[in-house]
């Protein structure tokens, strides 16, 4: 996977980026959330290069950000990936138009909120991407591609991503809700749906903070995938400790810590 980067950032910057990156095992989208973050700006170009598929529903820039399903990435990241993090679960019914909407307020954080989409299932190479603010959701419009491909929502999964608001540190990462324009916001005591893949591994364990109990996660689709109801009383910025152990082994390696903006 390759980024394009936005506009307006400086060299050393983009060493910077990458260092972040490399340290923190965020993956090329984490750096172009970076790059929207640290510039106050959004990028006029998508998230992804990739090889889209070809016709209407092959991956590229639309009115309302970037979607669309590729042949696949250029390369893969071995850490654990963010796949889906929606507060309600994501569901569409029978509206054509959703809104991907971000906490009311961020403190500490950048509001510029990235925005992205990824396949639950191994083989969907489908991709969403752009940025919403409090207040400003991302508009998506599902029949450009999910109601041409004819793809249910339990095989989607959305999220977002922000920094610090002095652009510094990993990503923090965002639980959205999904919802029709005019629809009533989703109840603060919602549980979040939270779906995450490690490839290679054979099981995985979570906690919130190093002081708690280790849970086990609950497989999802196999190959990699895990799913989580992450408790509904919890706010602010919370760690969230993963673990896991490879295909075919029962040790555990080092956890990797996410930091999750609860709302």
């Amino acid at each position: 996977m390759t980024v394009v980067y936005g506009t307006g950032i400086a060299r050393s910057d983009h060493g910077r980026i990458r260092r972040v990156a490399r340290r923190t095992g965020v993956g090329c989208a984490g750096i172009l959330l970076l790059c929207i973050a640290l510039t106050d700006a959004v990028s006029a170009q998508c998230a992804l290069r990739v090889t889209a598929q070809p016709g209407e529903t092959g991956y590229r820039k639309r009115d309302y950000g970037c979607e669309g399903l590729y042949v696949q990435l250029q390369a893969a990241s071995i850490n654990v990936q963010v796949i889906s993090l929606v507060k309600g679960g994501l569901t569409f019914d029978a509206s054509d138009v959703v809104e991907i909407h971000v906490p009311p307020q961020l403190p500490g954080l950048r509001d510029s909120v990235a925005i992205f989409g990824r396949g639950r299932e191994a083989n969907l190479n489908w991709a969403l991407d752009w940025f919403a603010r409090p207040g400003r959701p991302m508009t998506w419009r599902l029949g450009h591609v999910v109601r041409q491909i004819r793809i249910d929502a339990a095989r989607l999964g959305v999220f977002g991503q922000t920094v610090k608001a002095s652009g510094l540190g990993a990503p923090v990462h965002v639980p959205v809700a999904v919802r029709p324009p005019g629809v009533s916001p989703v109840p603060r005591d919602a549980t979040i749906d939270f779906v995450i893949r490690i490839p290679l591994a054979g099981a995985a364990q979570w906690r919130l903070g190093p002081a708690a109990e280790w849970v086990a996660a609950r497989p999802y689709n196999g190959d990699g995938f895990f799913a989580f109801a992450l408790p509904a009383h919890l706010s602010g910025e919370n760690d969230f400790e993963i673990r896991w152990s490879p295909r075919g082994k029962r040790e555990y390696g080092a956890p990797e810590s996410l930091r999750i903006f609860f709302w």
